[in-house]
């Protein structure tokens, strides 16, 4: 296991959402957050127990309707099924204008890989939730990554042995499965977003990042930020350490767990979004060459061309970006 324990800016990153451009495509209007949009809840979400279609029957069949829409609610399972990540138009800029800050990179392990993006880094801007995330699963290893078993000496004629059985077992394997690759298959993918997310939201809840985000939609309605004492922010209105932080978060998992190997996955992503908690905001910034104080975020946005990314994001109905009147 490896995590990087980093500090970032509480600066705007000098780019931001253009809101007075977001219009309606096709009846709808650009799922893009905006600044008061609410956080995704484990506790709203056990507390919105739908009961409105029992409602328009008889009063007979209302409690049996009702028992049988919400026997098998889960509150984790729901939040974590509005999590979102980000457009796929904003992963082609982001490889286009190669926005690989190691600074991003916080946490990894055997099974996977997590990038961070704070919520002023442009990939954030464009976020669909709060938070938000993506679940790449590459998992080129075969299954469970133990085709080779780990004692196995470097002896030619063992190892040839070996590889011979290990051939006619492939042989077998190939008979009833096209592929041992994890990745091949939709229900494997699916099943470890679904375990990554579920396990990622019931911890970010944990640390009270939904509770963070209500502070911050208050702090920011506030004419006079000195009304009230909040809990979870600052007075600048960045996340304490510890609170889980709003973002963008991108997992890349390299190796499907095996059963005996769940918890131990679940363990791991738990720690990933307790390394982003620890993340604190100063105002101090890295110095470049020509000593002007600069940080990673920053540095990242200001790589945008913005007549060449809002001509792509007009094209996709997106919302537009406008560099920040004010440097940080």
């Amino acid at each position: 296991m490896r995590c990087l324990s980093l500090i970032f800016s509480r600066s705007l990153g000098n780019l931001a959402i253009d809101y007075s451009y977001l219009k309606q495509v096709h009846g709808v209007y650009c799922n893009v957050v905006t600044p008061k949009t609410p956080a995704i809840s484990i506790e709203e979400s056990d507390n919105k127990l739908t009961n409105e279609y029992s409602l328009e029957l008889p009063l007979e069949y209302r409690t049996n309707i009702y028992k049988t829409k919400n026997l098998n609610y889960n509150p984790i399972n729901a939040a974590a099924a509005k999590l979102r990540g980000i457009p796929s138009l904003i992963h082609r800029i982001r490889y286009q204008e190669k926005l690989f800050a190691k600074e991003a990179n916080v946490y990894s392990c055997d099974y996977f890989s997590l990038t961070y993006f704070p919520p002023n880094h442009f990939l954030s801007l464009f976020r669909k939730s709060k938070p938000s995330i993506c679940v790449l699963p590459l998992m080129k290893q075969p299954f469970n990554g133990e085709i080779v078993p780990k004692d196995i000496t470097n002896d030619k004629t063992l190892t040839d042995e070996f590889y011979k059985n290990f051939e006619k077992q492939y042989q077998a394997i190939l008979k009833k499965y096209p592929s041992i690759i994890p990745k091949d298959y939709a229900f494997i993918r699916r099943n470890i977003q679904v375990m990554t997310k579920r396990t990622f939201i019931e911890q970010w809840s944990k640390l009270s990042g939904d509770k963070a985000i209500s502070e911050l939609i208050e702090y920011g309605s506030e004419s006079s930020k000195e009304k009230s004492i909040f809990t979870y922010i600052d007075g600048d209105g960045n996340s304490l350490k510890g609170v889980a932080k709003d973002g963008y978060y991108h997992y890349q998992i390299f190796k499907y767990p095996s059963p005996n190997e769940h918890e131990l996955f679940r363990d791991n992503i738990k720690r990933s979004v307790d390394v982003v908690a620890k993340l604190v905001s100063i105002d101090n910034k890295k110095e470049d060459k020509n000593q002007k104080k600069i940080d990673w975020v920053t540095r990242d946005n200001d790589r945008i061309s913005l007549k060449k990314i809002n001509s792509l994001l007009r094209q996709h109905d997106l919302p537009l970006l406008i560099r920040n009147k004010e440097k940080p």
